[in-house]
């Protein structure tokens, strides 16, 4: 009983086998004489006396995972036939509770382990990492939020995600995200918000990815998904269509024979003038 109370305080490991072995000897039939001790990844804790070499003992496994992690042990000082049937019993049920407790504690802490390295993953990504919650409001940030927001996550957590696009936008946002989370599908892929509010006044363009979150009834409960700001991308794209319709216009125009040459895909390029040199329709 005493040992079961001190597992669900959660006191330490060390603290639960100084505990374990202090319980043991009033517990025995010859406390007086009894000597307990806790042999536990390398550790030895021992009530009143060392064990060590005391040869009238008891003895019981400490497993996790079929691998024996210690020993729970029970000598007298004398060596007399002191040591019953019940006293194995009693090491054994110590034993098993501490199995139990120090695998729990080794899952947990593998867990919290892999907790971290999930967390320092996802605030160290580029891209926005972000979960929404039914009512569009912003349950989670990552980091990156700094450089596409420039806002910190804790000054978005809680607040509409509608807040971080245009007044303009805003409208649509509201009447299509209620639609998009019961529409039944489970990944929304490619959608693009053409512009983004930022603290300093600049706008930026992102293309999300996300995951509509359910309960156990089925029933949606928010999105998760990760953006990507691809302002950068958009203004090269838009750069090349204006160089691409200014070269059609100089060519279209031009009083001169002008040809282009694409060599990356030999698409080879004239001005109208070069037909009424060689016949040819301008063009390509």
């Amino acid at each position: 009983v005493a040992v079961n109370r001190d597992i669900h305080e959660r006191v330490s490991i060390d603290e639960l086998c100084r505990r374990t072995v202090e319980h043991l000897i009033p517990a025995v039939r010859f406390p007086e004489l009894a000597v307990a001790a806790i042999e536990f990844l390398g550790k030895r804790f021992t009530c009143g006396h060392d064990i060590e070499g005391l040869s009238h003992s008891l003895d019981a496994e400490i497993r996790t995972d079929g691998d024996v992690l210690g020993h729970v042990r029970l000598s007298y000082l004398e060596e007399k036939p002191f040591l019953i049937p019940q006293e194995q019993n009693l090491l054994d049920v110590v034993a098993e509770l501490l199995s139990a407790y120090f695998a729990r504690a080794r899952a947990e802490e593998a867990l919290v382990e892999s907790e971290k390295k999930y967390r320092d993953l996802v605030e160290t990504a580029h891209d926005l990492i972000w979960a929404v919650d039914a009512e569009g409001r912003i349950t989670f940030m990552n980091q990156a939020s700094k450089t596409i927001y420039g806002y910190a996550p804790e000054e978005l957590i809680g607040r509409p995600y509608t807040d971080l696009v245009p007044p303009e936008d805003r409208t649509g946002h509201l009447e299509n995200y209620p639609k998009e989370l019961h529409s039944g599908e489970t990944y929304l892929g490619g959608i693009e918000t053409e512009v983004v509010d930022r603290r300093d006044g600049h706008r930026h363009t992102l293309i999300a990815n996300a995951i509509i979150q359910y309960d156990h009834q089925g029933n949606a409960i928010g999105s998760i998904g990760t953006s990507t700001d691809i302002t950068e991308r958009k203004r090269a794209e838009e750069a090349l269509r204006t160089a691409e319709e200014r070269m059609r216009f100089a060519l279209e125009s031009a009083n001169v024979g002008i040809w282009d040459m694409d060599h990356a895909t030999g698409i080879l390029r004239w001005s109208a003038t070069m037909e009424a040199h060689h016949g040819l329709r301008p063009g390509t």
